[in-house]
This record gives structure tokens, C-alpha cells and sequence, in this order.
């Protein structure tokens, strides 16, 4: 699942950055994974039932969301340690 390996390049990010997600992008992301797509082209080029379609953080936090080519978007936050994984398939809001 994008969103999760989104998660995993978000973590390495900050490793790589004194601990910090302030600068983390999709292009950010995708130096780090190069097999994440990061538009609904990239995804159905390489076979992808989704992309990334935002990533950003701030020194301690960061969001990564992906949207599926069907509309459903997968959102992962952290903040200070926690994790929140939420999901809006079709149309309704739900944790995962």
C-alpha cells in the first residue's frame, strides 16, 4: 500500500534529518522510495492502484496521504510518537 510505504520514507526522512519531518514532500518521499508514484499517470503506468498525493511534516509530526485511482484517499499521521491511520472509502471516514 502506498500510504504505508509513504510512512516507512517518512520515517527514513527524519533519520536522515536530525529527527525532523520539516522539509519532508512527495519529492522528498520519492527520493526515498522510487518506486512511490506521486500522480494517478505515475500509478497506472506502473500497474499502481494508487499514488501519493501529499506529504508534508513539521519537527515533530508529519501526514502522508494517498488517494486510490477509484477515489478513496488513506491518510497516516504522526505526532510526537503516535500514530493515526484514517480512511475515507466510499465517502465514509474510517480508522485502520
Amino acid at each position: 500500500m502506498i500510504a504505508r510505504r509513504a510512512e516507512v520514507a517518512a520515517e527514513l526522512f527524519a533519520i536522515e534529518h536530525n529527527g525532523r519531518y520539516s522539509k519532508l514532500s512527495p519529492a522528498a518521499v520519492r527520493a526515498l522510495q522510487r518506486s512511490i508514484p506521486i500522480n494517478a499517470h505515475e500509478a497506472r503506468r506502473a500497474d499502481e492502484r494508487a499514488f501519493l498525493r501529499s506529504a508534508a511534516g513539521t519537527s515533530d509530526s508529519y501526514v502522508v496521504v494517498a488517494n486510490s485511482l477509484n477515489g478513496d484517499r488513506y491518510s497516516i499521521r504522526s505526532s510526537s510518537g503516535t500514530i493515526a491511520r484514517q480512511a475515507i472509502v466510499c465517502g465514509k471516514r474510517r480508522n485502520w
